[in-house]
């Protein structure tokens, strides 16, 4: 796996608790584990950072880099993907609707041209 110079953090959205590991920057490795998130509903499925370094998870919660829940986006059903489609907006995927979400958010660019 390739990793950018500039990727610090690693999430690992896959269960609950969610983890975050540290990436070292000359071996890239993995490592201080630890917890960065508890989800009360759905399933981590899907993960999108904003320029202000908030974590955008499936059914869709809001952390701030710390794991602090800023906030939810509700749907009325699940949603286990999003993505940014520029600065503001969100498109949010469930199982038969897309869902375009207008929030005050500025998306990464991809790290690959």
């Amino acid at each position: 796996m390739q990793v950018k110079q500039h990727i610090r953090k690693k999430f690992v959205l896959d269960g609950n608790p969610s983890y975050v590991f540290d990436v070292d920057p000359s071996s890239h490795a993995f490592m201080n584990r630890r917890v960065f998130a508890y989800l009360d509903t759905g399933l981590p499925d899907g993960l999108q950072v904003d320029t202000r370094g908030n974590v955008y998870s499936g059914s869709v919660h809001v952390w701030n880099e710390q794991g602090t829940l800023l906030g939810k986006l509700f749907t009325g059903s699940w949603t286990p993907n999003m993505v940014f489609a520029g600065d503001g907006r969100l498109f949010i995927l469930s199982e038969f609707k897309i869902y375009l979400a207008h929030i005050a958010a500025k998306h990464v660019p991809p790290l690959f041209p």
